[in-house]
């Protein structure tokens, strides 16, 4: 694909049209972060791949927002003599840099256009606070003119939907709803994929990297109305819970029609286009600052969390597998090449059930493990001996949760660089901290990502940085909010039993390479207290820790974690 001529062209359409900038997203209509790259605005006329990052255009430039996990790819993806990017750091706000960059402009007046389908409630009303001295206009529009003129004419995929049981969810549909009493005399209108499937105990097929059903729902009266596509899947191939229906998604604007009561939602998750769809239809409805659905899909059930072990330990076993596999490889000197290791991986990953991959596999070598989201390799790279492979990886099983870890290791049995051992020495110490954190009653998730940052920062690794959040939370999707582990706002929440997170620390440094640990841990409740317990057991290379580096209580807990993940 030519994206600097989509870009070309696009550009020409915003003169003919007298648009001065169009914001250009890259999640899709349901808001979600990974979308199908065909469907995706920002990468047909960038050729960036990235899950995250917005472009702004004008009639003669264009300017792509990434944040520190694609500082170096988007220099390897796109054209600098067509885009510009904006290198975002840690605390740096999108909207800022875009004001900047319209004031600079010197358009008394800009006209602004966007997709109101792909940008939620709450951003537009940010967007148009952080823009309010720019005197600019808004053109809304409901057409994807760029997915429409450059996405590829691909047939509409049959996908699978299925109902997942009580075994592996805990609570039925009934029991769910029941919580939801507050909203039982009125409706709460629900666009996350996530929390549709997670309330409707279903799973689906349909999109990459995704257990979930791309659809909204209309939540009352008992009842979770599902809109979808209904014409690309069998309702009749599997039995579901009586208090869920499948509707069209056409069918919404007449469902708006019966509703005489209020309808709740949330401005962070709905398009922008549905709130103007629901004034026009003169609904009354009222914000919600957080989803209750959100909240009790963070908060794992017994069930749940028993059901999320068992894959984890399963995911383990064929990760262990194809390590172990690959250094035999090496250690007898056979050929083998980037594809044939993730090919081997992804067949033992096979053997132990799993369905699907919960994100792009990333598979960096040597220096391009600085690249923290290194989803694009040479597959013919011949792996060798002394070679640092930067392994991120995740499935799901059937039940639709998703697995997420990391590992830096180096192959062969004789690895000399000691500044690349300092490296991975330091974030292993900033791994054991965090995972084995003194929590408190008052501890929040800012405190894990702030002990993280500190050890690091301590270290004074001079040239390398640690652009990203300690952890994200895990539950359908291998991203989830809440929780998130970061020097962010949203992380000043504190710590709750029985979720499902991410701790993973890293390094980096470009022309050099880069360490991230990551496992995926949950909280639980003990008599003395919250703990944090690892679901990920997977063990560290331990010809790259250097464990002068380590005090007694270090060295102490990486005993224990090894001795229990090499069982």
């Amino acid at each position: 694909m030519n994206f600097n001529k989509n870009l070309k062209q696009f550009q020409q359409y915003l003169k003919d049209k007298k648009i001065d900038f169009y914001l250009v997203f890259s999640n899709d209509e349901f808001l979600k972060e990974c979308s199908d790259l065909n469907q995706n605005a920002r990468y047909l006329l960038s050729g960036f791949s990235g899950s995250a990052g917005d472009m702004l255009i004008s009639q003669d430039s264009a300017y792509l927002f990434v944040d520190g996990r694609y500082h170096i790819q988007v220099d390897e993806q796109t054209d600098s003599a067509f885009i510009t990017p904006i290198k975002l750091k840690m605390g740096e706000k999108r909207n800022e840099k875009i004001f900047s960059i319209i004031k600079t402009s010197k358009i008394s007046a800009p006209k602004i256009a966007l997709n109101s389908h792909k940008i939620s409630v709450l951003n537009f009303e940010s967007l148009k606070q952080d823009l309010k001295t720019l005197n600019a206009t808004f053109e809304l529009q409901n057409e994807d003119w760029i997915c429409k003129n450059f996405a590829t004419n691909e047939g509409k995929k049959v996908y699978k939907v299925w109902p997942v049981g009580i075994k592996q969810v805990g609570k039925s549909v009934a029991q769910k709803l029941k919580r939801l009493k507050k909203y039982e005399n009125d409706f709460l209108l629900v666009f996350s994929n996530d929390e549709v499937c997670y309330l409707a105990n279903i799973r689906a097929d349909q999109n990459l990297y995704s257990s979930s059903l791309s659809a909204f729902a209309l939540v009352g009266n008992n009842k979770v109305q599902i809109f979808t596509d209904t014409t690309s899947f069998k309702k009749n191939e599997f039995e579901f819970d009586k208090n869920i229906e499948f509707k069209n998604f056409v069918d919404f604007e007449n469902e708006l029609k019966n509703i005489k009561t209020k309808i709740f939602y949330e401005k962070s998750k709905t398009p922008l286009y549905y709130s103007i769809l629901l004034n026009k239809a003169k609904i009354c409805f009222q914000e919600i600052k957080q989803s209750p659905i959100a909240k009790m899909k963070s908060i794992k059930n017994k069930t749940e969390l028993a059901y999320i072990q068992q894959c984890y330990q399963k995911s383990d076993e064929g990760v262990l597998k194809a390590i172990k596999y690959l250094n035999s490889k090496i250690t007898n000197n056979e050929k083998i090449t980037a594809k044939e290791f993730l090919d081997k991986l992804i067949e033992f990953q096979n053997e132990q059930g799993v369905i699907a991959l919960s994100f792009a596999p990333i598979l960096a070598i040597n220096e391009r493990s600085a690249i923290i989201h290194c989803t694009q390799f040479d597959e013919n790279q011949t792996l060798k001996n002394g070679d640092i492979i930067l392994l991120d990886f995740g499935v799901y099983f059937e039940g639709g949760y998703a697995t997420d870890m990391t590992r830096t290791f180096a192959l062969g049995n004789n690895y000399k660089n000691e500044k690349f051992k300092t490296v991975y020495t330091t974030v292993l110490k900033a791994f054991l901290n965090t995972l084995n954190y003194s929590i408190n009653p008052q501890t929040t998730y800012f405190d894990l990502d702030k002990k993280a940052r500190n050890i690091i920062k301590k270290a004074k690794l001079n040239g390398f940085n640690f652009n990203h959040g300690t952890g994200h939370g895990i539950g359908l999707n291998v991203h989830e909010m809440p929780p998130v582990l970061s020097p962010s706002k949203l992380s000043n929440k504190k710590l709750q039993a029985n979720m499902v997170f991410s701790i993973e620390p890293g390094l980096y440094k470009e022309d050099f390479g880069g360490v991230r640990l990551e496992n995926s841990v949950c909280t639980i409740k003990t008599p003395s207290g919250i703990k944090i317990k690892t679901l990920t057991n997977l063990p560290f290379d331990e010809k790259l820790i250097i464990l002068e580096m380590l005090n007694t209580k270090e060295k102490k807990w990486l005993q224990e974690y090894q001795n229990k993940a090499l069982k």
